[in-house]
């Protein structure tokens, strides 16, 4: 008798195993239909730590909410960020998100620099390029809604702003720096939109 094997680098029979893996955590899990946040976060938290030790975890904690049983999973320090990831991708997947200035982000030349190493260590974002060279003062938007976790100046950013999008659990931010003086037109505490 022969069986399929799985193959990990067909994306459409991973389509396929996440979403028969999902329906049946919404059944298992009594999370069908669900679409508020703690339900949602389940599914990912059983995913990466497996059903057995998610069950455990809940019955030791007396609650499904993900944030009050996850210390007593196996590896927290594990599932949380795993979760934490999912979540953010899940917000930003289903929100209207924009580009945070009025240049084309396709243009290559409106990037001043990209990811990637530096002498100094990785440069982990991208900074988009005044609109003329040398001069400060373009327009920057949020990305997506959220509130201002952080506004200010240091000499290594400027006058800076990080707002956090979505639950503050799920630690998903966006830093936009390098600003002028005079430039900051919110305060730690606002919510802003787009």
């Amino acid at each position: 008798v022969q069986s399929k094997v799985f193959d990990r680098e067909d994306p459409s029979e991973n389509i396929r195993a996440t979403v028969a893996t999902v329906a049946g955590i919404q059944d298992k899990f009594d999370i069908k239909g669900k679409t508020d946040n703690r339900s949602l976060e389940l599914i990912p938290a059983v995913y990466n730590a497996g059903e057995g030790s998610v069950r455990n975890a809940i019955k030791r904690a007396g609650s499904n909410n993900f944030w009050k049983f996850c210390k007593y999973l196996p590896r927290p320090h594990e599932t949380i960020p795993y979760v934490q990831q999912v979540m953010g991708l899940y917000f930003l997947r289903t929100n209207k998100l924009t580009w945070p200035t009025r240049k084309d982000p396709t243009d290559p030349k409106n990037l001043s620099s990209g990811f990637g190493n530096r002498q100094y260590g990785f440069h982990p974002a991208i900074d988009i390029r005044p609109s003329r060279k040398g001069v400060a003062g373009d327009l920057i938007k949020a990305v997506a809604p959220g509130r201002v976790v952080e506004a200010g100046y240091n000499s290594g950013n400027g006058y800076y702003i990080i707002l956090e999008h979505g639950d503050k659990k799920w630690r998903l931010r966006t830093y936009y720096l390098h600003g002028k003086q005079n430039s900051l037109a919110v305060r730690t505490g606002d919510e802003v939109d787009i």
